[in-house]
């Protein structure tokens, strides 16, 4: 910074991209660094910040309501991703993460009565016919309704009944188990959250497992984020045996690893000695992290020379990988029921979902 090298507008693009432009203000604010950047950018910071508070802030605000509808319906609520920040203050300022909707789990059996609650407070469901569920109990292909959206919410809400699916759903037991959650309160209303340890095992498999972005060479610095302001916060709680054994046993270890060492790397989360070293994890980070670097031509900067002869030849080769991966993977989740082996059944599904269009947009590469 002293030396004039920074590339704001760079920075600004991928701090935008990330969802994390009013965390890096907090930030920049906590150490003092703000009055460093320029002018203009200081003030584009703080009103990206300012309008990100108010909206958080009505957010907490219509989910109290609606915790406080489910418990006049006796109706438990696990809150996950980031509206369970709203209950413990995870980065110690409510304008610091951005959000795009709210999640809450249910069990299955009180979706319809959830359903209900929300269209009286005048919500109404998407028009999205693939997630449609007719009975969400016996339902193995998704992991949650359609969302429900109100006019003048600044939040959609996603009513879950599974706590994640497709192959990352192997990292949870498909029974809920009590220990698993924590109760707190949300302004005086009843909720639950995952506990620590399963809280960093979801972060980990929704970052990097459920939308292939360990297989794309992609990662979110906003999930990221979470995941080291939990071990900051929870340190002594979590059991990181736990954590690598669940993430292991569910046949991705090595995502696991890859996204411990890049939580390492980019944001100093400290590699616990009760996780085995593996070098094939760090050469996936280091494969993430080139790529977050040098594939984006148009990511809002002057790219040199080097860069520009590398964006081109990572991009293949990462493509390349990609692809590799990809029948394992379309294969896994064709059939997202524990411990299917019917494969008949499987064969079938696959065969509809190939001659689908938006199923191929899906999985190809972007």
């Amino acid at each position: 910074m002293r030396q004039g090298r920074i590339d704001w507008e760079g920075l600004l693009f991928l701090a935008n991209l990330h969802l994390c432009t009013p965390l890096w203000y907090v930030c920049l604010k906590s150490d003092k660094l703000l009055y460093r950047l320029p002018t203009e950018l200081q003030a584009y910071l703080e009103n990206i910040y300012l309008l990100n508070l108010g909206r958080n802030e009505a957010g907490k605000q219509e989910l109290s309501r609606l915790l406080a509808d489910f418990a006049d319906h006796s109706i438990p609520a696990v809150l996950l991703k980031g509206a369970a920040t709203f209950c413990d203050h995870l980065y110690g300022d409510p304008g610091a993460r951005m959000m795009g909707d709210i999640d809450i789990l249910v069990n299955p059996r009180d979706t319809r009565a959830v359903c209900a609650i929300l269209r009286g407070r005048g919500y109404g469901k998407a028009d999205n016919p693939e997630l449609e569920v007719k009975d969400p109990a016996a339902a193995s292909h998704h992991h949650h309704l359609p969302a429900f959206h109100r006019p003048g919410s600044r939040f959609p809400v996603e009513i879950h009944y599974k706590i994640i699916s497709k192959q990352a759903g192997r990292l949870f037991p498909p029974a809920i188990q009590r220990e698993r959650f924590v109760r707190t309160r949300l302004d005086g209303q009843p909720a639950y959250l995952l506990n620590p340890t399963e809280r960093l095992i979801h972060n980990a498999g929704h970052a990097l497992v459920q939308g292939m972005t360990f297989s794309r060479g992609l990662v979110s610095l906003q999930q990221l984020s979470d995941f080291s302001h939990l071990v900051q916060r929870y340190g002594p709680q979590i059991s990181w045996p736990d954590w690598f054994n669940r993430g292991t046993e569910a046949g991705h270890g090595i995502e696991f690893r890859t996204y411990l060492h890049l939580a390492n790397r980019l944001q100093g989360v400290e590699v616990p000695r009760d996780i085995p070293p593996l070098k094939r994890a760090k050469w996936h980070a280091a494969r993430i992290v080139a790529a977050g670097k040098y594939i984006s031509a148009d990511n809002g900067r002057h790219q040199r020379k080097y860069e520009r002869i590398l964006g081109p030849l990572l991009k293949i080769l990462v493509k390349v990988y990609y692809y590799m991966r990809l029948p394992a993977f379309v294969w896994g989740n064709t059939r997202y029921t524990v411990g299917s082996r019917c494969y008949p059944a499987r064969i079938h599904h696959l065969m509809v979902k190939a001659v689908q269009a938006r199923n191929w947009a899906r999985i190809t590469y972007r």
